[in-house]
């Protein structure tokens, strides 16, 4: 599995999403049963200011009502009244633990993206040296494309790297003989017998692009084998 696969299967994005999901949900619920709790306080007030109204005056819930039944009613709504204020509050504290659900289940996971964000990073720094090294190594071990054949033995640099499973009926290139993997670059010798090649195998590397036309070592020995 590549680093960036491994990341990608490490991070569960989905995780997330199914409590953010069901975190929404209990909100909404919530929401709607602290509208119904505010809704029959509201309706519970207006019943009594009605009764006072028909009783000759007053608010119905001040100690100064008159009527028998209107204090009896007023005691049974403060005392219901309390009794909503209390699930209210309750119903508060649990939609704020909701929210803070929520919010902790964002911060671990990008706590955890975080993380493996850093050892993807590293890997890839990891990569890069290796590969860096291998050209150093590949670095004068160049010769002419029979020289530096696996078969003669001639290219120290030839196995040291995993190269892809060849399939015996894709072509194959470089000084290596092996498949088109990894960054390449081509010979801009017309008459070049192998035209593309692997960085690592000409000693280059990706934080060391060619800049301008590239003209492969096998090519310029023969070149200078002319002159």
């Amino acid at each position: 599995m590549s680093c960036a696969a491994a990341m990608a299967a490490g991070c569960d994005g989905g995780g997330v999403d199914r409590a953010l999901a069901s975190g929404a949900m209990r909100a909404r619920a919530l929401d709607d049963a602290m509208d119904a709790e505010g809704g029959a306080c509201a309706a519970l007030v207006r019943e009594v200011m009605h009764a006072a109204a028909a009783d000759g005056g007053g608010d119905g819930l001040s100690a100064t009502s008159s009527s028998a039944a209107l204090k009896a009613m007023r005691a049974r709504a403060v005392s219901e009244l309390e009794t909503r204020a209390k699930t209210m509050r309750a119903l508060a504290d649990a939609r704020v633990a909701t929210a803070q659900g929520a919010y902790d289940a964002v911060d671990e996971a990008i706590t955890k993206l975080d993380r493996d964000l850093a050892v993807f990073e590293e890997a890839v720094r990891a990569r890069d040296r290796s590969y860096d090294d291998l050209a150093v190594r590949n670095v004068g071990a160049l010769g002419d494309a029979d020289a530096a054949s696996p078969a003669s033995g001639g290219f120290v640099g030839s196995g040291a790297y995993d190269a892809p499973m060849a399939n015996p009926n894709e072509p194959t290139y470089c000084i290596c003989q092996q498949v088109s993997f990894g960054e390449m670059i081509a010979c801009e010798n017309d008459d070049c017998p192998i035209e593309w090649y692997h960085f690592a195998c000409v000693g280059l590397s990706v934080k060391n692009k060619v800049k301008g036309k590239w003209i492969c070592p096998t090519c310029k020995k023969r070149e200078s084998s002319r002159r």
